[in-house]
């Protein structure tokens, strides 16, 4: 017989009682926490390197992977959060007269970032993974190309060649990985399988295709710069692979077409 968790039902503050219906494998939080020793003793780590948590990544380059951390890790990238985003103590949310700092991730659309600097926001992108605790490179946003400056790094970053381990050139073409050292990283290597995983994208009525498999096809092309391929919605199978090209400045205006990429 399977035997099913139990999920904890954490009500908002303005919920009444009679909007949760508690049965089966529901408990309410405050139930919960009613149920427990009163005279239960916190355990504390015996080492600021013992495990505190385990966190899964997003698998936004292939399946979740479990991630470890420790409590000196924990501790001190929650205080860097804490200054950095001027964080304090409230009771109540109160209309403040100040700007509020608001920082976003990914690639955003130009405008809307605009958009939300006009309401009075200060707006920073940051950069970061799980194996890092969260963010791990934080700027202020421009609209400009003025990339190199005012950057909030975590210990030491680098990007490198992952066989020579030798930095790359910074010229914004030569590849390589981005690498961190620092006392806010992740213990150890991703708990995974032995397989690598993969993330899978549904084309054609259900074939599976990789994108880590895609893109260094691409990356072979001689007249191909860059190359990153990403999941688009299909009436068809739902999902498709969408594959965005930069080609070397020497091919910009040549006889180059989609199609003969597609072909390759």
């Amino acid at each position: 017989m399977t035997k099913h968790p139990f999920f904890v039902l954490i009500q908002e503050h303005d919920q009444g009682p009679d909007l949760v219906s508690v049965g089966g494998n529901k408990i309410k939080y405050d139930d919960l926490i009613a149920m427990g020793e009163t005279d239960f003793e916190i355990v504390k780590p015996k080492d600021e390197g013992d495990p505190i948590s385990v966190n899964f990544t997003s698998g936004s380059t292939g399946e979740p992977k479990g991630v470890l951390y420790s409590h000196k890790a924990a501790y001190l990238k929650s205080l860097a959060s804490v200054r950095l985003c001027d964080m304090g103590i409230a009771d109540a949310s109160l209309t403040v007269p100040f700007k509020v700092r608001l920082i976003v991730a990914g690639v955003l659309p130009m405008s809307r970032v605009m958009k939300v600097e006009g309401l009075g926001y200060t707006v920073s992108h940051a950069y970061g993974m799980t194996e890092v605790l969260g963010p791990a490179i934080v700027k202020p946003w421009r609209s400009t190309n003025e990339h190199k400056k005012d950057n909030i790094v975590i210990g030491n970053v680098d990007v490198k060649e992952p066989e020579t381990m030798e930095s790359v050139r910074h010229d914004g073409k030569t590849i390589g990985e981005v690498m961190f050292k620092g006392n806010t990283l992740m213990l150890g290597s991703t708990l995974k399988t032995q397989k690598p995983y993969k993330k899978h994208l549904n084309m054609d009525g259900g074939e599976v295709i990789s994108t880590l498999e895609v893109e260094p096809v691409l990356l072979s092309h001689p007249t191909v710069a860059e190359a990153a391929v990403v999941g688009k919605r299909d009436d068809y199978s739902k999902e498709t692979p969408c594959a965005f090209v930069n080609l070397k400045e020497e091919y910009y205006y040549g006889a180059m077409s989609c199609q003969g990429i597609v072909e390759f």
